[in-house]
């Protein structure tokens, strides 16, 4: 016997099923990462347009369940937003940066079943913040999200940055205080914001870190290296270069 629930959720992923339908993956605030049917998503009417608009990667949404115990694959029945965001996906510069977030959150959390509400608020909290940003805060969102995707999964860069010890190294994931022989460390003003975002409490406070070009990419590299020693199968991101590209 089917029950109906309701969960937000953000869509990670949108594949083509039959004619009409989609099969969506969502990382719901609930039930972690779940995947979904959604029936005829890809019909549009006189009246109505169809709910393929509601799953695109990056969109945050309210769903209507039916769960049935016998099923793998249970099916949408309604969907509403959970929020509106236009610039997100009118932006060519923010619409980048959401790609490169649900391409990590995917990558990091795709196995994952377990429900994690509070990487679900942070997330939620990113994309609002996202959706009025400026240019420069745009642009430090995505290493911010990284600093922060990492904490809230359980692994950080232990210690903290001060005159003895002003380098990263991501191999030990630890601040050090010499320069490691290995090519995957940072130093000075980058080893510092990283400090500084680890240890931010208040988002608008992101306003007053700014981290040049060149350094930022270098920067986002390493902390990729990083989230690929702690997460199986992490892969190269396909966003990456399109971000980089944007952001430049």
């Amino acid at each position: 016997m089917s029950v109906q629930v309701t969960t937000s959720g953000l869509v990670l992923k949108a594949v083509k099923y039959g004619d009409t339908s989609l099969v969506v993956s969502v990382f719901t605030r609930q039930y972690g990462v779940q995947s979904y049917m959604v029936k005829g998503a890809r019909t549009a009417t006189k009246k109505r347009s169809g709910k393929a608009l509601y799953f695109q990667p990056g969109s945050f949404v309210e769903l209507t369940i039916y769960e049935h115990p016998s099923k793998q694959l249970q099916f949408v029945k309604e969907v509403q937003w959970l929020h509106i965001l236009p610039n997100i996906h009118l932006d060519i510069t923010k619409n980048a940066v959401c790609i490169f977030m649900v391409e990590c959150v995917y990558k990091c959390l795709h196995n994952s079943t377990l429900p994690q509400q509070d990487v679900f608020l942070l997330l939620e909290k990113i994309w609002l913040v996202l959706e009025q940003a400026d240019k420069p805060l745009t642009a430090i969102l995505p290493l911010y999200f990284l600093v922060c995707i990492c904490k809230n999964l359980g692994f950080q860069i232990l210690g903290e940055y001060s005159a003895d010890t002003t380098v990263i190294d991501f191999s030990l994931g630890r601040f050090v205080a010499n320069t490691p022989l290995h090519p995957h460390y940072v130093s000075d003003q980058s080893a510092e914001v990283i400090h500084t975002l680890q240890r931010l409490e208040n988002m608008s406070d992101l306003l007053l870190i700014r981290l040049p070009h060149a350094q930022r990419n270098y920067t986002l590299d390493q902390y990729l290296y990083f989230l690929q020693l702690h997460v199986p199968n992490f892969t190269a991101l396909q966003s990456l270069p399109i971000v980089r590209t944007v952001l430049s």
